[in-house]
């Protein structure tokens, strides 16, 4: 566990399927339109490579037009992608 904890580019293990939240997760009905799209399992580095797009795509737009926006778990990687600690 703590090799892909403390680690940037390890992926995880899946979630496996008998979990008592996995069925709470994977149908979880307000993503049944993005299903495909959510990944099953992430490191820290393909977190980053999602949201780093997502920050510069629909956030930073947002920010400029004086609008507010804010995130969860990814923020993190946004504010060290802002602090350029760690480039992609």
């Amino acid at each position: 566990v703590q090799i892909w904890r403390r680690s940037f580019d390890i992926i995880p293990p899946p979630m496996e399927e008998d979990h008592k939240y996995y069925i709470d997760i994977v149908e979880n009905p307000k993503f049944t339109d993005i299903q495909d799209e959510i990944p099953k399992v992430e490191s820290l580095k393909t977190t980053m490579e999602r949201a780093i797009p997502f920050w510069n795509n629909e956030i930073v737009p947002c920010i400029k037009s004086g609008k507010k926006s804010s995130g969860g778990v990814s923020w993190n990687y946004i504010t060290w992608h802002c602090k350029n600690i760690l480039v992609v």
